[in-house]
Order: C-alpha cells, then sequence, then structure tokens
C-alpha cells in the first residue's frame, strides 16, 4: 500500500492551503521551465506537452477560505488524510497527481488548469471562449477530479471503444453530472473521461483522501500516457460522440433528441433566457442581468459564448452580466458585487 512521504504529504498540505489564484501562478511557474508553450489567464493555465494527451484539473474549492496548516491529520495506518475544516482534496488531489506525473514522472502530457469548476466550470468556458481549437492533435482527455478509487466517468460521451480503452487499464465506468469536460470535450471534439483520486464526501468537513487510492490513479494514468507516448502512430483520435440523451451543438444551438421530449411546460426545466434552450433546472446557470434583482437561468452553451461578459462575486458567488466589460483587468477572484458591498457597510 503507497503511503504519502514527508515531502509528499508537505506537498499536498501546501497545494490546498493555496488559494485559487495561488494554485493557477504555482502551477504556472511549475510548467514554464518545462513546457514550451504556457499560457496563463486569470481563468486558467494549460501547457502543450508532447503526449497528445490533455490532463485537466481545477484549481478552486467550494471552501470560501483555504485550511490552516497546522490542523491536518494523517493516519498513516489508514492511509487517510483529512482536515477538520475540509482540505478541499476536491481538487487538490486532482492538481497533486498532475503535479507528480509532471514533475516525478517526467512526462509531458498537454496540462489545463481552470478555475470555477464548482459554480458551473467558468473557467472552462472562459478557456473555449477564446481557443476555439487546440493547436496540437489532441487523442482524449482525462479529467482527474472524481470520489473513490476506480471510478471512470463520461459524461455525455458516447465512444465505446474509448470506454474500453480506459477501463482496460483497471476503471470501471460510472454515473457523474457535470464536470469541466462536459464543456471542453465537446468543443474539441474529442472523447474525454474524468478518473478517481481518492476523496470521498467532497464538499464537506468530513472530506477524506484515501492516499492510496491516489497513487494508484496516478500509477494508471501515467501507464496511460507512456502507452500513448510509445504509440503515438497507432493510438487513434477518440471522437466525442454525443449519448443519445446528450444535448448536441447545431448552428450554434442546443437541441434535444426526439426520444427524450422535453416541453418548455415541464415542472423539472427551465428555459435559457438568451436563446430559449429547454433543459433541466439543474443544467441550467443563474445569472443576474444588468438592471435585474432576480437571477435569470442561462444554458452551458450561452455561458460559453458570454463568459468574458459575467464577472463572479467573490463573495456570495452570484454571477452577474455585465456590459461593457474590460476583459484585461478581469480578476476572477477579486471581484465584489455591489449588494456585498452594502452589506459590508
Amino acid at each position: 500500500m503507497a503511503t504519502f512521504t514527508k515531502r509528499d504529504k508537505a506537498t499536498y498540505q501546501n497545494l490546498c492551503h493555496l488559494s485559487e489564484t495561488g494554485i493557477l501562478h504555482f502551477m504556472k511557474d511549475l510548467l514554464l521551465p518545462r513546457y514550451k508553450s504556457v499560457v496563463a489567464t486569470p481563468a486558467y493555465v494549460y501547457a502543450l506537452g508532447d503526449i497528445p494527451v490533455a490532463l485537466v484539473a481545477h484549481a478552486d474549492t467550494v471552501f470560501r477560505m483555504p485550511p490552516n496548516l497546522t490542523d491536518f491529520f494523517y493516519d498513516q495506518e489508514k492511509d487517510v488524510i483529512w482536515h477538520v475544516d475540509g482540505a478541499g482534496a476536491d481538487d487538490r488531489a486532482g492538481i497533486f497527481a498532475i503535479l507528480k506525473l509532471v514533475r516525478e514522472y517526467n512526462l509531458r502530457p498537454h496540462v489545463i488548469i481552470t478555475t470555477g469548476e464548482e459554480i458551473g466550470c467558468v473557467g472552462a468556458c472562459k478557456l473555449t471562449t477564446f481557443l476555439k481549437e487546440f493547436p496540437a492533435e489532441l487523442r482524449f482527455m482525462i479529467q482527474l477530479d472524481r470520489r473513490g478509487y476506480n471510478d471512470s466517468v463520461y459524461y455525455d460521451c458516447d465512444n465505446p471503444k474509448f470506454e474500453t480503452f480506459i477501463n482496460s487499464f483497471g476503471f470501471k465506468t460510472a454515473i457523474g453530472s457535470l464536470s469541466d469536460i462536459s464543456i471542453l470535450a465537446p468543443h474539441f471534439e474529442v472523447a474525454a473521461v474524468n478518473l478517481s483520486v481518492g476523496y470521498e464526501d467532497e464538499h464537506t468537513c468530513v472530506e477524506r483522501l484515501h492516499v492510496n487510492w491516489l497513487y494508484e490513479t496516478i500509477d494508471k494514468t501515467a501507464t496511460i500516457l507512456n502507452h500513448v507516448k510509445k504509440n503515438i502512430e497507432t493510438v487513434p483520435i477518440y471522437d466525442y460522440i454525443p449519448t443519445k440523451y446528450a444535448w448536441t451543438t447545431t448552428a450554434n444551438k442546443y437541441f434535444f433528441d426526439d426520444v427524450y421530449p422535453f416541453t418548455a411546460n415541464s415542472t423539472i426545466n427551465d428555459t435559457c433566457v438568451l436563446c430559449k434552450t429547454v433543459d433541466k433546472k439543474e443544467n441550467m446557470i443563474p445569472i443576474i442581468f444588468d438592471g435585474s434583482v432576480k437571477p435569470y437561468p442561462i444554458c452551458l452553451n450561452c455561458l460559453a459564448e458570454n463568459s468574458h461578459n459575467i464577472r463572479w462575486c467573490k463573495n456570495c458567488g452570484n454571477g452577474y452580466y455585465m456590459l461593457p466589460f474590460n476583459d484585461e483587468k478581469y480578476e476572477i477572484n477579486n471581484w465584489i458585487c455591489e449588494a456585498c458591498k452594502d452589506n459590508e457597510q
């Protein structure tokens, strides 16, 4: 059973202790001397490697404040680490995994670090807005951001060959709701999977990280990357194939298959205020527009297309659609809405 070394334990704790912005700066500094091309913005960081597989993790957690370094507990016998206030292993475990693969396994996959995944995949939407196609031939994407020890989640990607390929490395298909690859995979038109990184009871103060489970996924991911690296001429591009019950993009609008009809009068649906798409309420993102008091739902497609006009309040977490908008001065972690400013006074 793999356990934390003293160095790895300190590294993981330090990653948990960083803010979202701190993670972006840390990963930028880690990747710059090791990659020929690194793009860093307040919303995402991505690096182009020599293995045509993109690893994805998100820098944010559900917790407003980073945990105190002195309050981590590591039970070496059970190989579990936790924090009394929640450490945010979702997704600092994924960040740790990418760090290990790049720094110690000496592998150079493409790397994407996003922000705002927990509030609607903000960084992923931002990336797709400004990067219309990946400037390298991708075979597939792997997001390291899933509870448990051997889950593989494909969301709305229904590519049986890709599923068989990934599961042959020791994973088992599971079901998930939404993650960054739900945005990235259809945009870049490649298959993607979310793999377990060992945490349990995420988003709570009793969240635990099983270290051995994390190391198992790191080893399996390294095996996948080495396989692609050694067989780069024969490993195919695994296409993104939308599932029968998924939204598909046509002329930049979403339409639903007739086999799963929704109507605007359905009690479980909502309608995007911008494009009038009908979708499940949990798939809509509430946004407050200029002059409005209550939030209005927008679909993920419109969120991606308009993410450069949306600010997220760091206090209440609400999204605000604002025009005009100066992107160069946008700091995703520092903006406060007027309502929260009034409450502070």
